[in-house]
C-alpha cells in the first residue's frame, strides 16, 4: 500500500504551508548568515513574530492570495471533474508565487540584520507589494501557462 498522500493533498499542503514557512526560513537564514549564533537567530525569530515588520503578518499576507487561488482551483475542479490540466495549472502558478515571496523577504531581512533595527520607510514595502500585486499576477500567468502546456500534451 502506498503511504504517499494524493497529488491534490500534496498541492494543498504545499500551497498552505510554504507561504507560512518562507518568511521565517528566509529570516533565519539571513540571521545565521549575518553572524548570529543559532540560539540568537532563534530568539530573534521568535521576537520578530511580534516585531516590526511583523513576521507573522508577513507570512499571512503571503498566504492570502495563494489561499484564494487554491479555492478557485477547487471550484474549477467541481466544474470540470476530469480537469487533468488543473494540477499543472496549480503547480505552475504556485512555484513563481513562492519565488516572489522568497524574493520579497530576501530584499527586506538583510537590511534588518544583524542589528535587528527596522530600517524605516520605504524598506519593508516589498513585504506588502509582493503578495498583494506580484503574487496574484504570477499565480494567474503561471496557471494559464500550466494549463496550456497540460492541454497541449493531451
Amino acid at each position: 500500500m502506498d503511504a504517499r498522500p494524493h497529488p491534490r493533498t500534496r498541492f494543498v499542503l504545499a500551497a498552505l504551508g510554504l507561504p507560512l514557512l518562507i518568511p521565517p526560513a528566509v529570516y533565519a537564514f539571513v540571521a545565521l548568515r549575518s553572524g548570529l549564533s543559532v540560539a540568537e537567530a532563534g530568539s530573534a525569530l521568535v521576537a520578530q513574530i511580534g516585531g516590526r515588520p511583523n513576521l507573522g503578518a508577513t507570512a499571512l499576507l503571503g498566504l492570502a492570495p495563494i489561499l484564494l487561488f487554491t479555492i478557485v482551483l477547487r471550484l474549477l475542479r467541481r466544474r470540470d471533474p476530469e480537469g487533468r490540466w488543473l494540477g499543472a495549472a496549480g503547480w505552475w502558478g504556485l512555484v513563481p508565487a513562492l519565488l516572489i515571496l522568497a524574493w520579497a523577504n530576501w530584499e527586506v531581512w538583510p537590511l534588518h540584520m544583524p542589528g535587528r533595527a527596522f530600517p524605516g520607510w520605504p524598506h519593508g514595502l516589498e513585504l506588502v507589494i509582493g503578495p498583494i500585486f506580484f503574487v496574484p499576477v504570477a499565480l494567474v500567468l503561471g496557471a494559464v501557462a500550466g494549463s496550456l502546456v497540460a492541454r497541449s500534451r493531451r
